[in-house]
């Protein structure tokens, strides 16, 4: 362990027990007793429920080997120390944690946690501590020990994933009975897959009724959803009515327990309640066989199937025969719901995939155009220019860019406001848009300036296309003369980007002197070669 930190006198009102530092020292070793084999570490609490992060703490040297350290660099001697290691996520619960812990001291203080190791990743640790108290019962100290646990925490997570395995191997076996009981069902015809599984039963049965109800609990009733009627020259063969949860009381504990009902005869029909008695001679029921659908313990609906015509006693095949289509039906309508949350899924990952990438398209398009005027920004525009430049040493050809600078612009924001500035601009983006070339890129350079880039442009033909702009411009209608003075420079061989521009702004400033609306090309610079 590092060196402790200065003898202590322990603080505290009962004036009969010792308080030298010796004894405080011999303390702190008692208590970090229970620790040994293990990195461990101290620190003092001045104040109860208090932890300094500037406040001194000993940190062993297994402590700095557990976290990758090498010999001769230890943690430094302050308690911010393990507060900076800590894993984001981590830090203000492990920290309230131990606040809480020299707040109180009840029992001892354990923490799962993440800490950064020298290498820079970080590992799972247990953190634990003990507290020790002065003479009048405040925590005063608190030593402990560091565990490396990440293999640990690797193998519950493992563990946890397997535990997902196997509940995926459930649910391919749930649905491997499935495609063996109704194998011709189709997930997108289930109404007419759950009929004919009803007409199988109903008949083999010879049931008047085959039908399977599910539960609303919302509006406390059984709600049918599919039934077969055994007299097909009933072309609409009328549906049973809902079932309030009322008319049958503790049919819903009943089927939830898994166990059905059967009403074979009068005698079990009187039996019932009267709601329930009325509800079934309404239909002329003489006999009921129902059976619970559950699935995974949830209560889905039942299935079942009367008699009008005689009374019956339902064999234990008939049971059977319910409980299988139950479990059928069961797998079924869970296939169908995993079916329907995955369309549902898939429309939603399609629109949220759209909206990213109508996002992504947005920020990309925000990242090169400016937002006032539409066209590209400054960034943009210094990545075209040096993507060309460097085309233009590689293989060599004209290339001329345009620099352009609105006469009096701030005598328009000053007389007409700044939205009047801002209208003006617009337009004259749009102006640029429409009349440069299609391999000319035209984009605001800042303020009220803008840059055209001309690929392939000698000095003359770029001359011509800047006056063709300005007359544009000219043209534009504000109730205010608006214009612009524009400045050419064509690409010398060996000439350098800061070169071409200083160039082309000379040009512009001519064009300034020279009385604005116009356009004035840049000299050729014998010092460029060179510069």
């Amino acid at each position: 362990m590092s060196s402790p930190l200065p003898s202590t006198t322990v603080p505290g009102p009962d004036r009969d027990r010792p308080s030298t530092g010796d004894r405080a020292e011999d303390d702190r070793l008692a208590l970090l007793r229970g620790h040994v084999g293990a990195a461990v570490w101290d620190m003092p609490v001045s104040v109860p429920g208090i932890i300094d992060l500037a406040g001194p703490a000993t940190w062993s040297a297994g402590f700095s080997r557990l976290l990758g350290h090498p010999p001769g660099q230890p943690l430094a001697p302050r308690v911010d120390s393990l507060f900076r290691l800590l894993h984001p996520d981590d830090r203000a619960a492990t920290f309230d944690a131990l606040r809480e812990y020299a707040r109180s001291g009840t029992d001892s203080f354990a923490a799962e946690c993440r800490l950064r190791c020298h290498d820079g990743y970080y590992r799972w640790f247990r953190l634990t501590a003990d507290a020790l108290r002065d003479g009048g019962g405040r925590v005063c100290w608190l030593g402990g020990a560091l565990t490396d646990i990440h293999e640990l925490v690797a193998s519950r997570r493992a563990l946890a994933r397997a535990d997902e395995l196997r509940s995926l191997n459930r649910f391919h076996d749930h649905a491997a009975r499935l495609a063996t009981a109704v194998a011709r069902m189709r997930l997108d015809g289930v109404d007419e897959g759950v009929l004919n599984c009803l007409r199988i039963l109903g008949g083999y049965l010879g049931a008047t009724r085959a039908f399977l109800f599910r539960i609303d609990s919302a509006q406390k009733a059984w709600i049918v959803t599919h039934e077969w009627c055994a007299d097909r020259n009933d072309p609409q063969p009328s549906r049973a009515p809902d079932l309030p949860f009322g008319h049958f009381p503790g049919l819903c504990e009943r089927l939830r327990g898994g166990q059905g009902l059967a009403i074979e005869g009068e005698a079990d029909l009187a039996r019932l309640g009267p709601q329930a008695q009325e509800h079934l001679r309404g239909q002329g029921v003489r006999a009921l066989l129902i059976h619970p659908v559950r699935a995974d313990g949830e209560l889905l609906g039942f299935v079942g199937f009367d008699d009008t015509r005689h009374e019956r006693r339902f064999s234990d095949t008939d049971r059977a025969l319910l409980a299988l289509a139950a479990e059928n039906l069961s797998a079924l309508m869970m296939r169908h719901r995993h079916y329907q949350r995955e369309q549902e899924a898939r429309l939603a990952l399609e629109r949220v995939n759209r909206q990213l990438v109508e996002a992504l398209a947005e920020v990309e398009r925000l990242a090169r155009h400016d937002a006032l005027t539409g066209l590209f920004n400054r960034g943009w525009l210094d990545q075209v220019l040096k993507a060309e430049v460097r085309r233009f040493r590689r293989t060599p050809h004209p290339m001329s860019i345009i620099l352009i600078d609105i006469d009096h612009f701030k005598q328009i924001n000053d007389t007409h406001g700044h939205d009047a500035g801002d209208r003006v601009l617009g337009a004259i983006a749009r102006t640029l848009q429409r009349e440069v070339r299609g391999g000319d890129i035209a984009g605001r350079w800042g303020g009220e300036e803008f840059l055209v880039i001309a690929p392939n442009t000698p000095l003359d033909a770029a001359v011509q296309l800047a006056e063709r702009l300005r007359t544009a411009i000219a043209a534009l209608k504000f109730g205010w003369p608006v214009s612009g003075s524009f400045g050419v420079a064509e690409l010398q061989a060996g000439e350098s980007i800061t070169r071409f521009l200083i160039r082309a702004d000379r040009a512009l400033y001519r064009a300034k002197e020279e009385g604005r609306n116009r356009v004035c090309g840049a000299l050729p610079d014998a010092a460029a070669p060179g510069a």
